[in-house]
């Protein structure tokens, strides 16, 4: 018994999705039949587990054709878009209508971390504001290290932290929360070591380096306490080896001591600009507000400090280090959630930093955690060496987004896809404002589904500059807070919530 229905927002949309339907259906040698008489009852039957052949139904509606086997096999509804799986912490809906539910936390996932890549404009940004909004929600601890102000809106929201280290120019003296010295002293001497090879191409410290490094920081810390900061690990190497002398766990001067002078006098040249009295003595000396712990939502901007690349590198490093060490010590039964976004900026030039990810995306499910990293493009992934590997080996969730390059992607080896997955990735595109399309490669499978949002979650979720600038001025105009100008656009437009 085939039946069609057509609906819409009104009569004349109705009339117009008739004319097409019945021209698509005609055009494969169909003859279409308006019924007119019966259609409460048609309509009943239309629905799922709406036919029942009790008392001669189906005789007696008179609709049904005799039809040999192979074409009713044609015809039967046995293909069905991705349905995803677990609980539907994340809603969408595939392209034939199906409703797909996601949920990164299940506990069928070998893991909880997420990769997610799109090209710019694609909607990466908004796809991420829903997802932290519905985690967060859940009860999911939010840390967000981002460079670009796309998630500020949703700090307003959520009367969150968010901490701009451009602008408020934060001290993130890593001296000011040691927990445990054995663990935290040594990642201090990291991000000396940054510091010191900050505008140097050379990947990383010698030995001897590295061993200089970590005395000053043990000096630093024994003689400070949680006073100490980056000025005293720099008068340590500057003043080397005067109070080397008078430290018993230091390296045994003896006959080498002019050539490690030497080796610490330069250490201390490169740290300058990061001591009192230098161009970043701001960012790592004196008393730091930098703790996160208590805070739920937290949004981390470095997108200020990009351009002084030498700060930029440290400053992430130590920002990273200090989410990491807050996701490691927290509950283990608290859902915690840390995205990465634009990491192609941070991930390419330091070993260091790349070090500290890769062991987050191993360690992530043993803390209730996901680690998420962001990029514009699947090839981002051969920037980050092997790191790149791991996240993407490490990921049970990628959402790739609407991008030109995936077949490069597949011919460089970074995806593994068939033919069929891979035509099926270069068809996702974004339809702005109604719905994002995500090709989504999950523990439940893979499949193509849309983020489509009510009008109200549209304006939350939306990063694009001349609708967020919109919002920004009607608070400032209207003295009107982040929901109240929401609503009022929502007033102005109608139930499109479009300009």
């Amino acid at each position: 018994m085939p039946l069609l229905w057509v609906y819409g927002k009104d009569e004349k949309a109705v009339g117009e999705s008739l004319v097409r339907a019945k021209r698509l259906w005609e055009d494969c040698g169909y003859v279409m039949q308006e019924d007119k008489g019966i259609l409460p009852i048609l309509f009943i039957s239309a629905l799922p587990l709406g036919l029942y052949n009790t008392s001669g139904n189906v005789d007696s509606l008179d609709r049904d054709f005799i039809a040999p086997s192979d074409t009713i096999a044609s015809l039967l509804p046995t293909q069905g878009d991705f349905a995803g799986g677990g609980k539907p912490e994340l809603l969408l809906v595939g392209r034939k209508g199906q409703i797909c539910g996601i949920d990164i936390f299940d506990r069928n996932a070998n893991n909880n971390n997420i990769f997610v890549s799109a090209q710019t404009g694609a909607g990466k940004s908004f796809f991420i504001n829903y997802l932290v909004y519905n985690y967060y929600g859940a009860g999911a601890k939010i840390r967000i290290i981002d460079i670009g102000d796309s998630y500020k809106k949703n700090t307003m929201l959520f009367k969150a932290r968010y901490l701009d280290f451009g602008e408020d120019k934060i001290s993130i003296n890593p001296f000011c929360h040691i927990v445990d010295e054995e663990h935290d002293l040594p990642i201090i001497a990291q991000i000396a070591a940054q510091m010191a090879y900050s505008t140097s191409e050379k990947a990383a410290p010698s030995d001897t380096e590295v061993q200089l490094l970590n005395n000053a920081v043990k000096w630093a810390y024994g003689n400070e306490g949680e006073g100490a900061e980056m000025d005293h690990v720099y008068r340590y190497l500057l003043k080397f080896p005067d109070y080397a002398r008078d430290s018993e766990s230091d390296v045994t001067i003896g006959g080498f001591s002019e050539e490690l002078a030497a080796t610490a006098h330069r250490l201390a040249f490169n740290m300058r600009e990061f001591a009192r009295g230098g161009k970043y003595e701001v960012f790592f000396n004196g008393r730091s507000p930098f703790d996160i712990h208590s805070d739920e939502f937290v949004v981390l901007e470095l997108g200020k400090l990009e351009q002084q690349r030498s700060l930029f590198n440290v400053a992430v490093l130590q920002v990273i280090n200090a989410v990491t060490n807050d996701f490691y010590r927290s509950d283990r039964s608290e859902k915690k959630l840390v995205v990465f976004d634009e990491a192609w900026q941070f991930l390419r030039d330091s070993p260091i930093i790349q070090k500290v990810i890769e062991d987050g995306y191993r360690k992530a499910r043993k803390y209730s955690g996901s680690f998420s990293v962001v990029t514009q493009s699947i090839n981002d992934l051969e920037l980050f060496g092997r790191v790149g590997k791991v996240i993407y080996s490490s990921s049970a969730f990628k959402f790739y987004l609407q991008a030109d390059d995936i077949e490069k992607a597949k011919n460089a080896g970074i995806i593994d896809y068939g033919d069929f997955e891979v035509a099926l990735l270069k068809s996702v595109r974004q339809n702005r404002p109604k719905y994002s399309e995500i090709f989504m490669d999950t523990p439940f499978g893979t499949g193509v589904a849309r983020l489509v949002v009510d009008p109200f979650s549209y304006w939350i979720y939306t990063s694009a500059p001349d609708e967020n600038k919109l919002i920004q001025t009607i608070m400032e105009r209207q003295g009107l807070s982040f929901e109240e100008a929401i609503e009022e656009i929502l007033r102005k437009t109608g139930e499109s919530g479009q300009l």
